[in-house]
């Protein structure tokens, strides 16, 4: 908030930047507090997915931002409701109404909820029932706007009440189905519009055209870089103990800014809180600060791993009765029948089982980054990830799973490219502990990147 406070100050020194309005000439002084909570905010899926491109999405530095990437989300909704009604003057009458209708929502409508999905469900599979059809679908799109309207009556947000509306939902084929219905639109057209919003409404011209100059602009970038950096670098160090150089990159990670900051600076303006000014310099902020994390972090920081365990472990150094556990990539679907015929030939025992994590390898040739795939716990089917998985593949290791019970399958599939994929595999041998890497393929570029 100090850093808000300054920021805000530089900008708006001299002139608020608006019209002589009493009512919203007054609403300035409250800009800090939104450049605070959009300053303090991290944007989780941003952060995951430069996590996943610079390959520190399985690393600890990764777990610790995305942990506080979800926090900080968390708390800045709820600094966003508080703000909101400072801002409008309304402070106690909002607050008051906000926690009335969050506990509603969550003690009261959740479990209306659940019970009457719970209930369709069962007359469905009873026979009974008509299934989820269209209009349960124009029901819960008509509460949207509803929802929303209620939090606008008591002075919060819009989307602060279609938030409520989509956590209160409970998980079931029906909220499956409205995703699957909605969730087109809504990225192929809702936030490309709320984007072009946000572009039409900054005006570079007004940074750089006169006051408040180019040297006051860099200034305010780096102050609102280095404040991240310093303040997380600080908290990481001296409190959750660890290393400078992990708590530098975490600094730097914790400056992935998004859609919630992007929703916040964008309230602010439409109350009245920021000037043009000071609009357009955050995002020229967020859109720096956001950008250059991803760079900097893959030429400066690579995880420091203490592989010196691992050297002397061998086949012969595991105890008799202990677990052992091999990770295998299969490319070729015929590599399959020798890798079986291998596990069944190593004579597992109860007493010394073996444990196997088969991973598929598929080259990512459609998606933006990397990603892993548990074949147990995603209940996807093959048409939703375009052959991923082959039928023949699970099928394979479930057999061999029921013939013998000394040995277990766990199934992943692993979409990379080839050209990083040995990182994604040695990290996830290092992560489950095992004690034999078979890369079973045939291509010859993966095999030299192994």
């Amino acid at each position: 908030m100090p850093i808000g406070y300054a920021l805000h100050s530089m900008l708006n020194m001299n002139e608020y930047g608006f019209d002589d309005d009493d009512i919203y000439s007054k609403r300035i002084r409250y800009g800090p507090l939104f450049w605070g909570v959009a300053l303090a905010t991290t944007n989780f899926p941003d952060l995951a997915w430069i996590l996943s491109d610079i390959k520190l999405l399985h690393v600890e530095v990764g777990r610790v931002a995305l942990s506080s990437a979800i926090i900080t989300d968390l708390l800045s909704w709820l600094l966003l409701v508080l703000s909101t009604a400072i801002a409008g003057e309304t402070t106690t009458f909002t607050l008051v109404y906000s926690i009335i209708f969050v506990g509603f929502c969550l003690l009261v409508l959740r479990p209306l909820l659940a019970w009457l999905i719970s209930r369709d469900e069962r007359e469905d599979q009873s026979g009974g029932g008509r299934g989820y059809d269209e209009l349960h679908l124009y029901y819960l799109l008509a509460a949207v706007p509803f929802f929303g309207f209620i939090t606008d009556s008591i002075g919060c947000q819009s989307m602060f009440g279609a938030f409520m509306l989509g956590v209160i939902m409970p998980k079931g084929v029906l909220k499956k189905t409205l995703m699957e219905k909605v969730e087109d639109f809504v990225c192929g057209l809702m936030m490309p519009l709320f984007f072009l919003i946000i572009g039409l409404r900054t005006n570079i011209h007004t940074l750089f055209g006169g006051d408040p100059g180019f040297a006051t602009i860099v200034v305010i970038i780096f102050l609102a870089f280095g404040a991240k950096v310093l303040s997380t670098f600080l908290a990481a160090v001296f409190l959750n103990n660890m290393s400078s150089r992990d708590g530098l990159a975490l600094g730097f990670l914790m400056n992935t800014k998004g859609l919630v900051s992007l929703i916040i600076i964008n309230t602010a303006r439409d109350l009245k809180a920021l000037s043009n000014q000071s609009f357009s310099a955050m995002i020229l902020t967020f859109w720096v600060m956001t950008t250059a994390v991803n760079p900097i972090l893959s030429k400066t920081y690579k995880p420091i791993k203490n592989l010196s365990k691992y050297k002397r472990i061998t086949i012969d150094g595991l105890k008799e009765d202990s677990e052992f556990r091999i990770l295998t990539c299969i490319h070729n679907p015929r590599n399959i029948s020798s890798f079986v015929n291998l596990l069944e030939a190593s004579n597992p025992t109860k007493q010394s089982p073996i444990c196997t994590i088969a991973v598929h390898l598929v080259e990512n040739t459609g998606r933006a980054s990397a990603m892993l795939i548990l074949n147990d716990a995603c209940k996807i089917s093959e048409e939703e990830i375009n052959g991923l998985r082959p039928i023949h593949f699970m099928n394979s290791f479930e057999k061999l799973e029921a013939r013998n019970k000394a040995i277990t399958v766990q199934q992943l599939s692993a979409v990379s490219s080839y050209s990083t994929v040995h990182k994604d595999i040695c990290s996830l041998a290092e992560d489950k502990k095992v004690s034999l890497l078979s890369p079973f393929t045939s291509n010859l570029l993966m095999l030299k990147q192994f």
